[in-house]
């Protein structure tokens, strides 16, 4: 960018200034350089800017690149070089590039602006590369920088003057951008078209309109609009903004994370997964990743085209006369028919037919096709419908007529259709409930028949149906074929419908008219569906009073369209007493339950049923008795058992119930209130009529109460005295009423008799407050069960006697007072003892489990050898088992090694780390041992330890042997080998076998010698020797066993 401050442009005047100079030296240049014969060597030039040279008499311009001068032709259009130098720039998004000229004149701004001009009009003319053409012209633009013009005169080259132009250059994407869009696009290319089957085997005219197709689909599904923008919301200085009109947009700008297009990864945000349509055309699954005004649908839709070498432009235009103005962007393409003789362009709006398309789900789309490949007599592009091109493009030979796809017949095999039903008469105004398409005006017909709709729980999938529903103002009716386009491909028309029956569409091939059928199923509205009424204006009486005379039934009805329905034509109904399956139809006279049934026909189905109800009578309205005198008694309305109304008799307790309101003491006044029972025949339940009474009197009750039980008379024998307070004492009217008469207020206990041990208990009461008299009344005191627990016993040698503790309830029984014990034993073991009642309790028996755990072991001994301990002990009985553990030194704890039923055990193998290891010889070891009784008691395992018996044993020294040699005429040598793990020796000498005469012992207490020498001997003597090893440890000394006896005569 060119810099403002002066000081920047004298540092940059200077710099160029220098360089110039240098170039000079390096490279004199003089008018008579320039003659023809030098103007295609090569030469090398030192800047890496090209230069340019004129020499304006002949007209002639020339180039110096870094190669070879080239002669470029002013005013012929020859500036290829310096175009493609600009136009390369534009690709990659610089910021500016220069070029520089030698001429020999001086030349003004006119000459400058018109080279400026020249490459200006030809750097939009590659139409052969997608990024190139109107995608260039509408993405990036050049500007001749206010800095062009002549840099310095050369003293080498008076004759000839330098001149630079600076070409300025603005973008709406950065290279970076672009190039994440050529890799989409290609990406998407390569998948959707190159590899189409149905593309690949077409024919040539079809195969280009197939590629179109395709791409339209494409930018109907993945872009939408940004209205946001195009409203205004944002600022055109704003990302939001420039994405919108970019072809970037259009793809990507919907996506989380597209406005960082440094770390924007396309490959794992972008889904490219398509789904095959009935042509076997792919149709992107996702919908709506993209988000552009119309210039990003253009610019990809000119862009794939391109791509696929079909001829394609970018058109702008807008609307005229009293329309407001609006610019848009769409594109021309150049396609040929089957009906032309040569190409010719079709207008297509992508943008438009997105806005138009029903974008239900991502499985469910119907992409619209009114702006799909038209001609300029349709009425879409009108002025009324579509903004006008600006004349820079109606030199386009737009077709008059729309395309026509070369379509013979339609695969019904593949063939969805879908039937769109709205309100209005113009299709573009279909229901749309908070901005959401109602999927209840969308019914998908597969192609063996059935009906679908989409499902408004998962974008990927349908739901089956069987049809749309009656309206009764009627709905228009759209056809469409959901993989092709209506009025190219096919054409339907729509139809109005206002009543429920199966309807025909008849969908038209363009080319020969042939006719598919596709029949429609538009069904009764079920009206046993609540949803279907109009609640606020549908009336209908669901209960009225007995009158004694029939009651008409009146209903009026209104669907949810607040129509209202007429009865006979739209619907009957009858009325049934509940319960009669027959449904005999009657009008209702007598009090009762009825069902109303509203039976609906026509454009109607189903049945209402609603439930009818005759009340009965209200007792308010009898006429009210004088005042009533009574004695205090439940019988006060006594007389009032039977009323009428008219002719009809009620009964008390039958058809209504009598309350007392007010003081039911002696001398209160109050009313007898009569309430229509539930179940009566006649009386509505809860109706009341109130007469005035008196009690005059006390009622003496204690002929109700005398010599009878209480209520709760059984108690538990407790040892104390018993005395029952809470008696639960009630009285009965003769009409069923029952009071419960309370303590203290209705009576008082006077005293109790006979109320401690198993019997009859006696508790006198007297009536008071509104009741006289006085009563005994009585109670059973009865024995409770046993209950018995008993502590272990300890085994001492001797028969033991069981003392448990024995309760009822809480009190504690006396042995040989209350009950006697049995069961008696002396070895540990489980045993049962019983229990039997004496006396007061003689009917109470029961038993129990007591326990004779083990003692600590008697008589423990322990005999060791160099490989063995064994244990031994006396026998408590003979239920014990005996346990034997040793201390396991992996796990530095105690282990149970074996178990015994006998008196002893020999050890040779103990545990370390849980695995058997021999007993080695020398060695000290930990023992224990227990005796344990064990068993079963109701179903549970029980078992009782004795006490444990802690032993600290070790083994006897490893067995030894020994030489013996002569030594001498009356000396005989004993050598061993050495044992470090003792303490000492004994060796003994004898001349009998059993060593029993002639013996020599000796202890050697040093474990250093392993030999010694007895002296002293008789020649021709025969003597016996053996040793053994011995360890001391403490106070004790350990002996191995004898070694050999060796015999040696000397």
């Amino acid at each position: 960018m060119v810099k403002s401050s002066r000081k920047n442009v004298f540092f940059y005047s200077l710099a160029v200034f220098v360089f110039l100079v240098i170039c000079l030296m390096l490279f004199p240049l003089t008018a008579k350089a320039f003659d023809s014969s030098t103007l295609y060597e090569n030469k090398p030039v030192q800047s890496g800017d090209p230069l340019y040279f004129a020499d304006s008499e002949n007209d002639n311009y020339w180039v110096v690149s870094q190669e070879k001068w080239h002669k470029c032709i002013y005013d012929n259009s020859d500036y290829d070089k310096l175009t493609d130098m600009v136009r390369q720039a534009m690709y990659n998004r610089e910021d500016s590039c220069s070029a520089y000229f030698l001429v020999d004149k001086k030349a003004n701004a006119d000459d400058i602006y018109h080279v400026f001009s020249a490459v200006e009009n030809q750097v939009y003319d590659d139409y052969e590369t997608p990024y190139g053409g109107d995608y260039l012209k509408y993405m990036s633009k050049i500007e001749l920088n206010e800095n062009s013009g002549r840099l310095t005169a050369s003293s080498n080259a008076p004759d000839y003057d330098f001149y630079r132009i600076t070409f300025n250059i603005g973008s709406h994407t950065t290279k970076a951008e672009e190039d994440m869009i050529a890799e989409y696009l290609e990406r998407f290319n390569e998948v959707y078209i190159k590899n189409n089957e149905t593309i690949k085997n077409a024919s040539a005219g079809d195969k280009e309109y197939y590629i179109v197709k395709t791409i339209y689909n494409f930018l109907a599904k993945n872009t939408v609009y940004d209205m946001d923008v195009y409203q205004g919301k944002f600022d055109a200085d704003t990302e939001r903004y420039r994405y919108s009109h970019t072809a970037y947009g259009a793809l990507f700008g919907n996506v989380e994370g597209a406005y960082n297009p440094e770390s924007f990864d396309i490959t794992s945000k972008m889904n490219l997964d398509y789904q095959s349509d009935s042509q076997g055309l792919y149709r992107i699954h996702t919908r709506n990743q993209g988000r552009s005004v119309c210039d990003g649908y253009s610019l990809v839709f000119y862009y794939l085209c391109k791509l696929n070498g079909i001829d394609c432009r970018i058109v702008k235009g807008d609307y005229t006369g009293n329309v407001a103005s609006d610019p848009h962007a769409w594109n021309m393409v150049y396609l040929k028919d089957y009906n032309d003789a040569d190409y010719t362009w079709y207008a297509l709006d992508a943008t438009f037919g997105c806005q138009k398309s029903k974008k239900i789900s991502d499985l469910f789309s119907i992409v619209d096709y009114t702006y799909f490949l038209r001609g300029s007599e349709n009425e879409s592009f009108s002025p009324e419908n579509h903004q006008q091109l600006y004349n820079e493009y109606k030199s386009l030979t737009h077709s008059k007529t729309d395309y026509e796809f070369e379509i013979s017949t339609i695969n019904e095999d593949k063939l969805y259709t879908v039937i769109t039903r709205r309100r209005d008469a113009d299709a573009d105004k279909e229901f749309i409930d908070t901005g959401e398409y109602n999927l209840e005006n969308y019914l998908i017909i597969a192609p063996d028949g059935k009906f679908y709709k989409a499902d408004a729980d998962n974008a990927y999938s349908f739901i089956a149906s069987d049809g749309f529903e009656f309206y009764s103002s009627g709905y228009y009716y759209s056809c469409e074929c959901l993989d092709f386009a209506k009025g190219i491909e096919y054409s339907c028309e729509d139809q109005f419908i206002r009543d429920a029956g199966e309807y025909v569409f008849d969908v038209v091939t363009v080319k020969d008219n042939v006719i598919y059928k596709k029949n429609l199923t538009v069904n009764a509205l079920d009206m046993s569906d609540w949803s279907n009424y109009d609640r606020d204006l549908t009336k209908y009486s669901n209960n009225t009073n007995f009158i004694g005379e029939e009651i008409p039934i009146q209903i009026d009805v209104f669907d949810n369209s607040k129509c209202r329905l007429t009865k006979d034509k739209d619907y009957t109904v009858i009325c049934y007493k509940k319960g009669d399956n027959t449904k005999t139809d009657i009008t209702p006279n007598l009090p009762g339950e009825y069902i109303v049934e509203v039976i609906y026909q026509g454009n109607y189905s189903g049945t209402l049923t609603i439930p009818f109800t005759v009340h009965k009578a209200d007792l308010s309205e009898f006429k009210k008795p004088d005042i009533v005198n009574s004695t205090y008694s439940f019988d006060i309305a006594k007389g009032c058992e039977t009323l009428s109304i008219g002719n009809v008799k009620i009964y008390s307790g039958t058809d209504y119930k009598i309350d007392i309101v007010g003081g039911l003491n002696y001398g209160d006044k109050g009313k007898i209130v009569f309430t229509g029972l539930k179940g009566s025949k006649y009386v509505q339940e809860g109706t009341v009529s109130r007469w005035d009474y008196i009690i005059s009197s006390r009622y003496d009750i204690s002929s109700l109460f005398n010599n009878k039980y209480i209520s709760n008379a059984k108690y538990k024998y407790t040892g104390k005295a018993i005395a029952p307070t809470d008696f639960k004492l009630s009285i009965k009217s003769s009409d069923g009423k029952v009071t419960t008469l309370v303590r203290g207020k209705d009576y008082k206990i006077v005293s109790y008799s006979n109320n401690i041990y198993a019997s009859t208990g006696k508790v006198k009461i007297e009536f008071i407050g509104n009741y006289t008299g006085t009563a005994t009344m009585m109670f059973y005191i009865v024995n409770g069960s046993l209950s018995i627990s008993c502590s272990d016993l300890t085994y001492n040698g001797k028969t033991q006697t069981p003392s448990p503790v024995v309760k009822v309830g809480d009190a504690v029984l006396k042995k040989g007072t209350d009950y006697t014990v049995s069961g008696n034993a002396a070895n540990p073991g489980i045993y049962q003892g019983t229990i039997k009642g004496i006396g007061k309790f003689a009917n109470l028996s029961g038993k129990f489990v007591y326990y004779i755990k083990p003692n600590a072991l008697s008589g423990v001994k322990t005999y060791t050898t160099q490989n063995s301990v064994t244990v031994s002990w006396n026998k408590q009985g003979n239920n014990c088992i005996y346990e034997i553990w040793v201390y396991d030194t992996g796990v530095k704890g105690y282990k149970k090694l074996a178990q015994t039923s006998g008196a002893s055990y020999k050890i040779t193998s103990v545990l370390v780390k849980g695995k058997k290891t021999a007993v080695k010889p020398n060695t000290e070891y930990k023992i224990r041992v227990r005796a344990v009784i064990s068993g079963k008691v109701n179903g549970k395992s029980v078992t009782k330890n004795g006490a444990i018996k802690e032993l600290k044993v070790r083994t006897n020294p490893k067995k030894l042997s020994c030489k013996v040699a002569r030594k001498g005429k009356n000396a005989l040598r004993v050598t061993w080998k050495k044992d470090t793990t003792v303490t000492g020796y004994q060796v003994y000498l004898s001349t009998s076998k059993n060593f029993k005469s002639g013996v020599k012992g000796v202890t050697i207490s040093k474990n250093s010698n392993y030999a010694y020498t007895f002296k002293n001997l008789k020649k021709g003597k025969t003597y016996y020797v053996r040793m053994r090893s011995y360890k001391k440890v403490g106070k004790v000394t350990y002996y191995s066993a004898y070694s050999s006896i060796v015999k040696i005569k000397l």
